[in-house]
């Protein structure tokens, strides 16, 4: 069976796993991001650019 692949910003399934995922994710700290970031070998401008949609995904999820 041939799986496609994921659209770029297409959100993936709200499966059991992603949502536990997405719960740890939204607990990290800015500096525990950094480090993952940087281990994946992100530059410091697309960890700048990540910056600000975490900042908005948080400010998102305080109003919630």
């Amino acid at each position: 069976m041939v799986r496609k692949r994921a659209r770029e910003g297409k959100p993936l399934p709200d499966t059991p796993e992603m949502k536990a995922w997405r719960k740890q994710y939204m607990q990290m700290s800015f500096e525990e991001h950094v480090e993952k970031l940087r281990e994946l070998g992100l530059s410091e401008e697309e960890i700048a650019e990540f910056k600000e949609v975490w900042l908005k995904e948080r400010k998102e999820l305080k109003k919630a």
